[in-house]
């Protein structure tokens, strides 16, 4: 979590802005940048349902041939699941979404105490079952998608080009998500991070 130091900066960030400029902090975090005419859709694993139905409309939507998803161990709750990454289980719920099981594949990640975005990248990288390839699209959840998109380029912008799609978070509203504590913290939250992997972040 960020440190009261954090949170006071975002407030005098926030309270100087005023409101066109705090919806233009969601709109810069929650980016879309498709790279057009590409097979190859990857999703978090992480990601809400309102995100799998998204991702679903797009494979169906686009030219893509395959489906990757990617994350790394779960974190909480672990033992009561037949699922160990959240890759697996973003897996199986496209699955259960009607999803046809033979256009997925799950990349799971190792397990890392911070940065786990950028590993989530470096395994998609290294794990591709298709061979290379040379250009996909991230699909990820509102304010975090700056940040995926960041990341996913540093890990794999050498070799393909790297686009992103945001999908809306649904349990706020873009447009007002500082009147709310979920999109207070999620807007925060992710601008912070985003500095940080922006500034701050060296590939080990």
């Amino acid at each position: 979590m960020p440190t009261w130091r954090a949170w006071v900066l975002v407030l005098l960030i926030a309270g100087t802005l005023g409101p066109f400029g705090l919806r233009a902090i969601h709109d810069f975090l929650a980016v879309n940048a498709p790279v057009i005419g590409t097979e190859t859709l990857v999703m978090e694993g992480w990601a809400n349902d309102a995100t799998v139905a998204a991702t679903i409309q797009e494979f169906n939507q686009g030219h893509y041939k395959r489906l990757y998803v990617t994350g790394g161990p779960i974190d909480k709750g672990a033992p009561l699941f037949k699922y160990k990454t959240y890759a697996e289980v973003g897996a199986a719920t496209l699955v259960a979404f009607g999803f046809n099981p033979a256009l997925v594949h799950a990349i799971p990640a190792p397990e890392m105490i911070r940065d786990r975005t950028y590993g989530s990248a470096i395994a998609f990288k290294e794990g591709l079952k298709a061979g290379p390839v040379s250009s996909f699209n991230v699909i990820s959840t509102g304010p975090h998608s700056r940040r995926t998109w960041l990341l996913y380029q540093r890990a794999c912008a050498a070799d393909c080009e790297v686009g992103i799609i945001s999908v809306d978070d649904l349990m706020f509203d873009p447009q007002r998500w500082w009147a709310s504590s979920m999109g207070f913290r999620s807007v925060s939250d992710e601008l912070l991070a985003y500095c940080y992997a922006r500034f701050f972040f060296k590939a080990e």
